[in-house]
């Protein structure tokens, strides 16, 4: 019930500032063609700074909250008891647990490739980035270099690259960072980035 709450709480939320977008932005409204385009372009153009500033804010807070409703997960509404003892309700555990496989959230499905048929060559470029990651020099590429090295060593386009790239970051193999023009194909070398940021020395604390 609290859960149904806070998702009730969120949408509203977004309901709330997509209404305030509509009225601080006139590009929001509707469009009947290119003429509409352009006049809601310049009307949008001849707003303040104030106002441009208050749109990005909107817009920003909306795709935060998009981003949490999408993480979202439904609890299970039955909570089995079982005994390791005499193995008590752990059929009925393991039923709840198979079923849950298919079970759609409010995110979608929680284990999206579960039972859909995968190309082989996303298994060529998870073999490929696994093999790789032990080697020195290949812990973090920029995209280019990396679809170059899979194009020439496996034979795969981009396309088909960066749709077998996302499997892999579903699957913690890689931290896939499209946008960002970035994969870090030994995932730990991130976190050993971040060792050399954030540290505490207790020696340097205690003179």
């Amino acid at each position: 019930q609290r859960f149904q709450l806070r998702m009730n709480s969120l949408i509203d939320r977004i309901e709330q500032l997509e209404e305030e977008l509509d009225n601080l932005d006139p590009r929001e409204g509707k469009k009947n063609g290119a003429a509409d385009d352009e006049r809601m372009k310049k009307e949008y153009d001849m707003l303040s700074t104030e106002k441009k500033v208050q749109i990005l804010v909107r817009k920003g807070e909306i795709k935060k909250l998009r981003h949490r409703q999408q993480c979202t997960i439904a609890l299970p509404t039955t909570i089995q008891a079982v005994s390791s003892k005499d193995l008590h309700n752990i059929g009925k555990l393991k039923d709840q647990i198979a079923s849950s496989l298919t079970d759609i959230g409010p995110s979608g499905k929680y284990f999206p490739h579960l039972d859909v048929p995968v190309p082989g060559s996303w298994f060529q470029v998870r073999r490929f980035v696994r093999q790789k990651s032990a080697q020195k020099g290949y812990e973090c590429m920029k995209l280019p270099q990396y679809f170059n090295l899979l194009s020439s060593e496996l034979n795969i386009n981009e396309d088909v690259g960066r749709r077998a790239t996302s499997f892999c970051h579903d699957l913690g193999d890689v931290l896939f960072f499209d946008k960002e023009g970035l994969i870090f194909l030994q995932p730990s070398f991130l976190i050993d980035l971040f060792k050399c940021v954030i540290r505490h020395d207790h020696k340097e604390s205690t003179y």
